[in-house]
């Protein structure tokens, strides 16, 4: 009968702990009044455990451990009450702060701010009818801050998902376009090799960190110069490049730089259409393979809500004509004149069908192109375009809303035309004519010239000079001598090729 005595007492102490326990968990005065049971229990237990263990040495010690439980466990209630009466205090202050000053402290408080200012009237919040008045209006003056904040400051990322910003990049003579809209970013070509790191960091003061889309219309080396630099300074989700291949230390540097970054770039197909932030990109060139790189020039039509601005590279007349039979539609508001406004494009039939607003030429001051072309000036100004000009005006910016386009400067007055120098290479639509002609006799070399790609050097293939070229630094070209001089290259002095 003893054992059973003990295991009831035992029972009855601990449950008289846990309750002690689940009491004070519960509120504070459910808390006291089974702390108070527990203390009336423990004397009868004790004497019941004297009586016990008079006598009989041993049969008392179930009882007893279950008498040191229930007065850990009651101990251990007082002290998980106060904890948790501390607890309740401590948030209600930061509510009530958070509700007052509108302050984010962290993100609990933003939740309990939250149900305090939606819910006051429901769940009887703290806050005073004052302070909830402050708090709306420290929320209405941060969200006109920052309203006013993204109108100004045209960098910044968090720019409205419906507008759309078109960057003509002063970069000299040479293109490069960059489109923004959405949190999205693509890169319309990238000038010539100078130009790679002036590019990084114009686009970084943008808030680039990624391109979803770098497109190089065609392997000029004003159009791919700077694109291993930005290859290298950011992930590239999508590279589109012309069909055309060229042999130039341009095109190696890219083609390497490709490679070193894992990415394989694609030729994309006439008629495809590719999504930015809101607004889409339609592919509509090169419809045909050409014999030479301006007319394999990659074209693109950018749409956002009802503004359109056509992209077409150093496309010429023959690939503007393509366009046209092909049906897609040319029409847009902004037209970045092909060619840096040479006349081997932008023919009269092709700028009837474009019919655009607005114009922007990319080109440098005093090139020696002559570019813009007085014939391609003549026809814009005929035509009532505002006309726009990198060589005159600096980066030009173009922002659109999905009704009406804005601008960062006014349109150009001058309208004058660039002045050809000796050195310029004929505009015409047979091919590349980027390249200056020298009028050295040595052009009419029909050879394969020799580099040396160690010291940037070339020759004709019977120099002497030659056999002392290793193997790894020695390549055959079949470009022509302006071309290798254009590509960095110098003559060799022994053999004057």
């Amino acid at each position: 009968m003893s054992a059973i005595r003990d295991i009831i007492l035992y029972v009855i102490s601990v449950l008289l702990g846990v309750m002690t326990v689940g009491g004070f968990m519960t509120s504070i005065p459910t808390g006291v009044l089974f702390l108070l049971a527990t203390l009336f229990c423990l004397p009868v237990t004790h004497s019941l455990l004297r009586k016990l263990t008079g006598n009989k040495t041993g049969k008392g010690i179930m009882a007893l451990v279950g008498f040191l439980l229930a007065v850990v466990l009651s101990v251990a209630g007082v002290v998980f009450a106060a904890k948790a009466e501390g607890n309740e205090n401590e948030s209600q202050p930061i509510a009530k702060t958070a509700a007052a000053t509108g302050v984010d402290t962290s993100k609990e408080s933003d939740v309990v701010e939250t149900e305090l200012l939606q819910n006051n009237d429901v769940e009887g919040s703290a806050a005073t009818d004052d302070e909830q008045a402050t708090a709306n209006n420290v929320q209405a003056e941060n969200k006109a801050g920052t309203e006013n904040q993204t109108a100004q400051d045209t960098t910044d990322d968090t720019s409205e998902p419906s507008r759309m910003e078109v960057h003509f990049i002063d970069v000299g003579q040479g293109d490069a376009t960059l489109v923004k809209c959405g949190g999205q970013y693509m890169l319309i070509d990238t000038g010539d090799d100078t130009k790679g790191t002036a590019i990084w960091n114009y686009l970084r003061k943008q808030g680039v960190d990624k391109l979803d889309y770098l497109v190089l219309t065609h392997p000029d080396s004003d159009h791919i110069g700077g694109a291993p630099v930005v290859l290298t300074k950011f992930d590239v989700d999508n590279v589109f490049v012309s069909n055309y291949k060229k042999d130039t230390t341009a095109y190696h540097k890219l083609t390497q730089a490709l490679d070193d970054q894992l990415i394989k770039a694609t030729t994309p197909s006439t008629g495809s259409t590719y999504s930015l932030g809101n607004a889409t990109f339609r592919i509509l060139a090169p419809v045909n393979t050409y014999n030479n790189a301006n007319d394999s020039s990659i074209a693109l039509l950018v749409t956002h809500g009802e503004n359109t601005f056509l992209f077409t590279g150093d496309a010429e007349i023959q690939t503007e004509a393509d366009m046209l039979v092909n049906g897609n539609s040319v029409d847009a508001d902004v037209y970045q004149v092909g060619h840096h406004g040479s006349s081997s494009s932008s023919s009269s039939n092709f700028l009837n069908a474009v019919s655009p607003t607005y114009a922007v030429i990319s080109c440098e001051e005093g090139n020696s192109y002559g570019h813009p072309h007085a014939e391609v000036l003549n026809n814009l100004r005929a035509m009532g375009v505002d006309l726009f000009r990198t060589d005159e005006q600096g980066s030009i910016i173009a922002t659109s809303d999905g009704e009406e386009i804005t601008w960062n400067c006014a349109p150009t007055t001058s309208w004058q035309a660039g002045e050809r120098t000796q050195s310029a290479g004929k505009d015409d639509d047979e091919g590349d004519t980027d390249e200056p002609e020298e009028t050295d006799t040595k052009n009419d070399y029909d050879g394969e010239y020799i580099l040396n790609t160690n010291t940037m050097k070339f020759h004709l293939s019977d120099c002497d000079s030659v056999d002392d070229i290793s193997e790894e630094n020695k390549e055959t070209s079949k470009l022509s001598r302006e071309e290798l001089i254009e590509d960095g290259y110098t003559a060799c002095k022994n053999c004057n090729p």
